[in-house]
Parts: structure tokens; C-alpha cells; sequence
């Protein structure tokens, strides 16, 4: 299990209250397989305005329950993308997004969007795989 922080605003505690919950428990899986210090989320829910500026294209950070959480990973130093691949290997190992969309993951760590981040998200049909 990971010692790392998970850090996030004021704004950002309150919209965790509302996350849904298989997207809580992805977070925890991230926060005990985090490659650093400090895990620290840059967005969870987006105004219209926000997702624009952000150039979302699915609308996935404007839902509610909240069905996405973006954190930083440039703050993992050296290699911080190989890093990023890691941990979103291992979340969509752990979990199916949704069965019905198989090329839809939990996990988005190729850059897109604002830049550099790893994207984690769930769907109402988010299941943890069942490990044998």
C-alpha cells in the first residue's frame, strides 16, 4: 500500500462528496498504487465554461453523479509518463469501464486535452474484475 497524499481544494472536497461510488473506490486503488508523494486532483466537475476551456469533447467531467476525476502527474518526476502508463495499467486491469463499450477504460493516461494528466472515470456499468 502506498503512503502517498491525496491533495485537492476546497471546492474539489466538496464535489468528492458527490463522486459515484465505483469512482471512489477506482481513486483509492490509484491513491494505493500512486508512484509518488502526492497525488493531487486538478478536476472533477466542470462548468460549461470550464470544459470548453479544458477542450473536453465527452461531457463525462459535467455529470452527476460525478463520473470523472483528473490528476496531475507531471509531479512525478523523471519519466512521470511511463509513470502515469503504470498506474492506469494496473486500474484497468483491476476494473471494466463498461462491458457494452470494451474499448472504453477506466483509466486515460495518453496526454490529451489541457496536457499531460491520467483521466480515471467510471460509468453507471463500472464493475471490479473478479481476480482469481
Amino acid at each position: 500500500m502506498s503512503e502517498a497524499r491525496i491533495c485537492f481544494t476546497l471546492r474539489q472536497f466538496q464535489e468528492l462528496q458527490n463522486v459515484q461510488p465505483e469512482l471512489r473506490e477506482i481513486l483509492e486503488d490509484a491513491l494505493n498504487h500512486w508512484p509518488g508523494d502526492t497525488m493531487e486532483i486538478t478536476c472533477i466537475y466542470r462548468t460549461q465554461e470550464e470544459e470548453e476551456a479544458a477542450g473536453g469533447k465527452t461531457g463525462v467531467h459535467r455529470t452527476t453523479p460525478h463520473r470523472a476525476v483528473d490528476l496531475r502527474v507531471k509531479n512525478l518526476g523523471l519519466n512521470f509518463q511511463g509513470k502515469a502508463d503504470a498506474v492506469a495499467e494496473v486500474l484497468n486491469d483491476l476494473w471494466r469501464y463498461n462491458e457494452a463499450k470494451p474499448n472504453l477504460k477506466v483509466a486515460v493516461s495518453k496526454p490529451h486535452g489541457s496536457g499531460p494528466h491520467l483521466h480515471v472515470q467510471s460509468h453507471p456499468h463500472t464493475k471490479r474484475r473478479v481476480m482469481f
